[in-house]
């Protein structure tokens, strides 16, 4: 009764913003106390909800906007406006040692780390301009046009390989022991803004490279873990009115499996609205499905079982979910948004975990902007995000969390 309460309060409000933001004397002075009951609801959030609160210490901060965690090593993007290449700095966790990993270029599509293997997407081969632009200020080519290929580097022997050699698109790279995954349009026939993408699994042991899904939809977003591959798909969205929107429910994306050892494809969620950036560990799989514009909840299936458990149900906005060990962690908009440049006053996203075993879920940051989290072993790594020198920070995680 008290979180339906809230929620209604909250609704009024909104909808009292919105009429007073159309008369500009009313406006500023709308906006200091809308920031002052936003404040007071998510105080109350929490408890209604019966979310633990454990800010844990920050051990390690790295400047990047994008990265990849593989315990002990955090692979960090640390973009340059005035260097000619986008590096890749690897950070051993456990060491403090550094490395850095052999790209090239200020482009690079995908990253990630497994082990002492470093994988990721650039554009080395691509004869032509990527920045190339038309009178109309628009690029002369498409990301899907431009020759991406997908590199390895091993960090403990310093061998730098080429996997993939064809002309069309191979990025988005991800890797699980001697196994590598992308998206690649090689096989599309189309000729629309949006191509065909399909997922090949590379063996690093035989050489051998093979397509695991078929058809002319898209397979993007792929992610590999103890002998599974999981991805979005598009196979059964026949809207194309909301083809290109990330955020709309009415884009059914849709979750599917592939075991490598059987080579068995399944269905993990195939509901009538979106589901999407999926991750797996072990029997577990956890995606975002939209319920509402920019309203997407946490959910989580038990492959061995079938059983699927909502991690949030509510009218906030969860995503960006990662599960390692049955931990899962994700960015939670209950306490404010993700979006730093807009109405600061209610910019306060967090990184929550769920922890299976106990069914407790925790807030592990503080104030402002945190997302985009990873986790493995006992790292969980976050984007904490300022425009000017957005960095990756990392928490080490206790051996028991809050009960």
């Amino acid at each position: 009764m008290g979180l339906v309460l809230i929620v209604i309060i909250g609704i009024v409000i909104n909808l009292m913003g919105r009429i007073y933001s159309t008369i500009p004397m009313q406006r500023a002075m709308f906006d200091k106390v809308d920031i002052v009951t936003f404040n007071f609801l998510k105080s109350m959030l929490e408890p209604a909800q019966d979310i633990k609160k454990q800010v844990l210490p920050i051990t390690a901060e790295y400047q990047g906007r994008e990265a990849a965690l593989s315990s002990p090593y955090l692979v960090v993007q640390n973009y340059s406006n005035v260097s000619t290449n986008n590096e890749l700095r690897v950070y051993n966790l456990a060491t403090g040692n550094e490395d850095t990993v052999p790209t090239r270029g200020k482009h690079i599509w995908g990253f990630d780390v497994e082990g002492a293997n470093v994988v990721w997407a650039d554009l080395r081969n691509e004869i032509r301009d990527p920045m190339r632009q038309e009178p109309s200020g628009q690029y002369t080519y498409k990301d899907s046009e431009l020759n991406w290929d997908v590199f390895l580097y091993n960090l403990e022997t310093k061998e730098l390989k080429q996997l993939t050699h064809e002309p069309a698109a191979q990025r988005n790279p991800r890797v699980w022991q001697h196994y590598v995954v992308w998206e690649d349009n090689r096989d599309d026939t189309t000729d629309d803004n949006y191509g065909v993408w399909n997922i090949y699994l590379y063996d690093l042991e035989s050489g051998e490279e093979a397509r695991i899904t078929s058809g002319e939809s898209d397979h993007i977003h792929p992610r590999i873990r103890d002998g599974k591959v999981v991805w979005q798909d598009s196979r059964n969205n026949m809207d194309e009115r909301f083809l290109g929107c990330g955020n709309c429910p009415e884009n059914n994306w849709d979750i599917y499996l592939y075991d490598i050892l059987t080579g068995d494809e399944q269905a993990v969620a195939i509901g009538p609205t979106m589901e999407c950036d999926p991750d797996v560990s072990g029997d577990l799989v956890v995606w975002a499905e939209y319920r509402d514009l920019n309203n997407a909840d946490i959910l989580m299936k038990e492959l061995d079982s079938g059983e699927v458990t909502k991690v949030t149900d509510d009218y906030f906005h969860q995503w960006q979910p990662r599960v390692d060990n049955g931990r899962v962690v994700w960015t939670d908009e209950r306490r404010g948004h993700s979006i730093n440049d807009v109405n600061t006053g209610f910019a306060n996203a967090d990184v929550l975990l769920y922890d299976t075993p106990t069914g407790n879920s925790v807030r592990l940051t503080g104030d402002w902007i945190q997302s985009q989290p990873l986790i493995s072993g006992p790292y969980v790594a976050f984007l904490y995000d300022t425009q000017a020198e957005p960095c990756y920070q990392v928490v080490r995680l206790p051996d028991k969390l809050v009960p």
